[in-house]
């Protein structure tokens, strides 16, 4: 038997290892306790099921203790079989035979484990019986949510308005950009630079709930918006004009 101060070292490492996982993970612990938890379930309902073995000792309460503070249970004891199903170590030395291994399963995941029992056919080369566990895990498909690439209005490029602010933004733009060596990657960064100034002057195509308000009308307060962030004259005089526009629209509305 092992003193009460090496036990404690082991549960205490243990716990330490449970404690590191996360709560939502499922939890399976399995090996050779050297414990009897018995077929007595008082005080342990949620941990020892109804076939349990024997009397309970020390090891044992230390077991159920362990498993009801981390909301584990007992496989072995939630699955009836011939006695010497459930019997895990014989006595190499007699005829003896008893249960000290184990397997615990996260409470939550119960339903998963199909059945817990020993094998007595396997030649181990131990005094153990081999402890099969049939777990059948149902996995939650996760999927990721793909989000639409919004659709940008490029025929907005031909109006003069957007044609101006274009070649103001493209002359700031060049204007940054740092000459090298290298035409091929000269090349790419012009490119670049055409692209993202287009894609920053179109509207993205989206569903319009104001009847009274046109095409243009829209196309205009888009215009205006891009023109806020290049060209603040431009601005006002696109603002002056939207808000003419809108007035005569609702008013024909």
């Amino acid at each position: 038997m092992s003193p009460d101060s090496v036990k404690d070292e082991f549960y205490g490492q243990l716990q330490r290892v449970v404690d590191a996982i996360p709560q939502s993970e499922l939890v399976v612990i399995a090996g050779d306790f050297n414990a009897h938890v018995g077929a007595d379930r008082q005080g342990w309902e949620g941990t020892l099921g109804r076939f349990g073995v024997g009397e309970v000792n020390d090891n044992g309460l230390r077991l159920l203790s362990f498993a009801t503070t981390n909301k584990l249970v007992i496989g072995n004891s939630y699955f009836q079989h011939p006695r010497k199903h459930q019997m895990t170590w014989r006595n190499p030395m007699g005829h003896d035979s008893t249960v000290l291994d184990y397997v615990l399963i996260s409470s939550r995941f119960m339903s998963s484990l199909k059945d817990v029992r020993a094998m007595r056919g396997p030649d181990c080369g131990s005094d153990h019986y081999l402890l099969r566990a049939v777990m059948q895990l149902r996995l939650k498909r996760t999927t990721s949510k793909s989000h639409p690439v919004p659709k940008l209005d490029w025929s907005s490029l031909m109006t003069p308005p957007s044609q101006q602010l274009f070649q103001i933004a493209l002359s700031n733009r060049f204007a940054a950009l740092a000459m090298g060596t290298n035409a091929d990657e000269e090349e790419k960064q012009m490119s670049d630079v055409v692209l993202e100034c287009a894609k920053s002057l179109c509207p993205v195509i989206c569903r319009r709930t104001q009847p009274w308000i046109s095409n243009e009308c829209l196309q205009l307060v888009d215009v205006r918006k891009q023109a806020k962030l290049v060209d603040s004259n431009r601005y006002r005089q696109l603002n002056q004009e939207l808000r003419r526009r809108m007035k005569m629209e609702r008013e024909a509305y």
